[in-house]
């Protein structure tokens, strides 16, 4: 139906489709200012955003209420990219050429742990019901991310400066990759992946074959050692996975916050992965040899942007099923393995533990049985499926489970051969050793940076206590890896109008006491 724009009688401009009045036809300015204070109540998020605003009436409704919070519009038609009255700080339209996932991931960064409404105006959203679940499903998923990202760095923020600060210390060999465009296989660890190793071409000059590190043992045991591991957890368990490294050398690429290890870069040599963070961008350029990659939330997403990076050539993934296939959660043998048998009886055996782990891991049934999956695993799903939009038509995933996953064209068997194809040359992936700088130079380096830290955290919190909301990205990635918490206890003090001071306080103890165990671990 046609939207018509028309005066109301407070003789600011309204509109309507069809019978249905998306604005007030009286006072469409005051109607959106009650909406705005009933629903924000006595909130103060730090974003704001609004579904279907239309003449974004609440946009402006919003803005007199927190100044301070950031306002995003989604349109729920493309008639509104120039009707708006400017109300909100950014917005989006269906008409935009821009998906609304990235948008909002675009839009929304980690401060959102101060808070995120969400209003959504209901004439636009029965006006136009189709468009109003689709935004309603994106903004679900955008938001999932953002809080799976807070858990994450809660847990592991601090780790994984300390992992960065030992690797900067212990890497000994590093390798800078040279450019090729022979197709890359990625293996990952999904169940299917056992299979798939056995379609793979006998010979090694067709393909490069890169393996993430829950998959390294499934590749020895088949008898295809890859060419580059792939590594990005920084968590103790991670360390399972590569322990075959030790006695099977082979190039490991992975950013400086995943696990350290003396021994795997002594012997393997390491490609440098710089994903961003505040300690890489501190860190990494003394190095001088680094793969500059996006972070993602799963070990395959970052293996697949890698290989995007040195092959323009076709990318088949193995193993990414995001779905456990009875009571196999993993392809096999695999790092965990052993945690799973231990303890083992006959009350207990290997297959009912196995069973146990796998249906409570994994509790949401596919239609294709015996599939399942989980709801973090759909998350990551969609989230692999963003990421394959920039790698249109080279995305190729062999056996894949029945979890679908957008940009991946799936295949089988008979059309591998022709992909990988029987091209000439090396039959491994071409890298150039590196030297890294001397490790007194890296210790003084080291010891600078830290003091830094200390330095720029410290004023930064004191600036929260005295109400300054705006910290640059990268201190404020800094003290929420140390402290997420207080720093966002203290922002949501700040953006309440209340006194910040016991939060930022306690914000900067923690940074001081943190980084201080740095100093005398690292750098004394």
């Amino acid at each position: 139906m046609e939207i018509r724009v028309c005066l109301s009688r407070s003789g600011l401009p309204t509109c309507v489709i069809g019978e249905l009045w998306l604005h007030s036809r009286y006072d469409p300015e005051s109607e959106a200012l009650r909406f705005a204070r009933e629903r924000l109540g006595s909130s103060h998020p730090s974003y704001v955003v609004l579904l279907g605003p239309c003449l974004d009436y609440l946009g402006q409704a919003v803005r007199s209420i927190l100044p301070r919070a950031k306002v995003l519009a989604i349109q729920l038609s493309d008639f509104f990219e120039s009707s708006s009255e400017g109300g909100s700080d950014t917005s989006w339209n269906p008409a935009s050429g821009v998906a609304l996932e990235s948008f909002l991931d675009a839009s929304i960064d980690e401060d959102a742990i101060s808070g995120v409404a969400v209003l959504e105006w209901e004439p636009a959203a029965r006006a136009f019901p189709a468009e109003a679940r689709a935004a309603r499903s994106a903004i679900q998923a955008s938001l999932d991310r953002l809080i799976s990202s807070s858990f994450t760095v809660r847990s592991s923020g601090r780790r994984w400066i300390a992992n960065a600060c030992a690797s900067f210390l212990l890497a000994e060999r590093l390798y800078r990759p040279s450019g090729t465009d022979r197709p890359i296989v990625v293996a990952a660890s999904g169940p299917s992946l056992e299979r798939a190793l056995k379609d793979l071409p006998p010979g090694r000059g067709g393909f490069i074959l890169m393996a993430v590190s829950s998959a390294l043992r499934a590749c020895l045991a088949a008898g295809r050692a890859p060419d580059l591991v792939v590594a990005s957890d920084g968590g103790y368990w991670s360390r399972l996975h590569l322990f075959p490294l030790a006695a099977a050398p082979l190039p490991l690429a992975s950013p400086l916050t995943a696990l350290p290890s003396a021994s795997i870069y002594r012997f393997s040599g390491l490609m440098v992965l710089n994903q961003g963070s505040f300690v890489e961008s501190e860190l990494l350029p003394s190095f001088g040899a680094s793969v500059a990659l996006p972070p993602h939330g799963t070990v395959s997403g970052t293996a697949i942007q890698l290989a995007a990076r040195l092959s323009a050539g076709p990318i088949i993934v193995a193993g990414l099923d995001l779905a456990s296939h009875g009571e196999k959660d993993h392809a096999r043998p695999h790092g965990f393995d052993p945690v799973l048998s231990a303890g083992v009886s006959r009350f207990e055996p290997l297959e009912t533990r196995a069973w146990n782990r796998s249906l409570g891991s994994t509790p949401i049934a596919l239609k294709e049985a015996p599939w399942r999956s989980s709801r973090s695993l759909q998350s990551y799903a969609s989230a692999l499926g963003l990421d394959s939009r920039l790698l249109a038509g080279r995305l190729f995933r062999l056996r894949p489970s029945p979890m679908r996953l957008g940009g991946f064209v799936e295949m089988d068997t008979r059309e591998l051969c022709s992909l990988l194809g029987s091209k000439p040359g090396s039959d491994s992936l071409e890298l150039e050793e590196v030297a890294p700088p001397s490790i007194p130079a890296r210790e003084d380096f080291l010891r600078e940076k830290i003091a830094s830290w200390k330095d720029l955290s410290r004023r930064a919190a004191l600036g929260l206590a005295e109400g300054q909301l705006h910290i640059p990205k990268d201190i404020a990635e800094l003290l929420r890896s140390i402290d997420i918490v207080d720093y966002a206890a203290a922002r949501r003090a700040v953006l309440a109008g209340g006194d910040a001071s016991k939060a930022a306080l306690d914000l900067s103890a923690s940074c001081e006491s943190f980084l201080g165990g740095l100093e005398r671990r690292f750098a004394s």
